[in-house]
């Protein structure tokens, strides 16, 4: 399945205003806690940056992530380049309690090492569009719009809801201070650490 997506950051008095637009016009789908863990093959744990984020343009690149979402687990698979507004994403479900499991599967294809985040959300729809916002621990704050169909350009909406996307460059310079100030490295025990802390 395609997705159509576009990000960006927010402070609290404009998450503040989007969360309201949204709670009064738009339909709140799910609110979650969501635990991902990044595997992405070209992960150089020194840098806390993957190779492949370097080669422009890279339409092979491949984010490979276990995910939990309150009760829903699920691995996924997005492809192309990781700025494109536009990407292949293919999901797969697995059964609660089986993200160690995933995990050590992924550990023994050769997939040991990443990143670990850890951030609460709000999902809505608005018309054609998923708008999902997230906040950490510590309040930084960022949205997504996304969509299925061509139709519906994240690009509008985010004109309407006065939301500026990230360019390559600043989305780049996100992940970079978000890998080193807010993520983990990853590791089994620490994943687990994590778990057990939200039981």
């Amino acid at each position: 399945m395609d997705e159509i997506e576009i990000r960006g950051k927010v402070n609290r008095k404009e998450f503040e205003k989007l969360n309201a637009f949204l709670t009064k016009n738009a339909k709140l789908v799910d609110e979650y806690n969501r635990l991902t863990v990044d595997v992405s093959p070209g992960f150089n744990p020194k840098t806390r940056t993957w190779d492949q984020i370097n080669k422009k343009l890279d339409n092979t690149q491949i984010d490979l992530r276990i995910k939990k979402s309150g009760n829903t687990e699920k691995i996924s698979v997005k492809v192309g380049y990781y700025a494109s507004k536009k990407r292949d994403e293919f999901e797969v479900n697995i059964k609660e309690g089986e993200i160690i499991n995933s995990l050590k599967l992924f550990e023994a294809l050769g997939y040991k090492t990443g990143m670990i985040y850890d951030w609460n959300s709000k999902l809505y729809k608005y018309k054609g569009y998923e708008i999902k916002i997230t906040e950490y621990e510590n309040g930084y704050m960022e949205w997504e719009i996304e969509s299925q169909d061509p139709k519906y350009d994240p690009d509008e909406l985010a004109k309407l809801l006065v939301l500026k996307p990230y360019t390559e460059e600043e989305f780049q310079k996100e992940i970079d201070w978000k890998n080193n100030n807010l993520h983990f490295l990853y590791s089994l025990e620490k994943v687990k650490e994590i778990l057990k802390n939200k039981k």
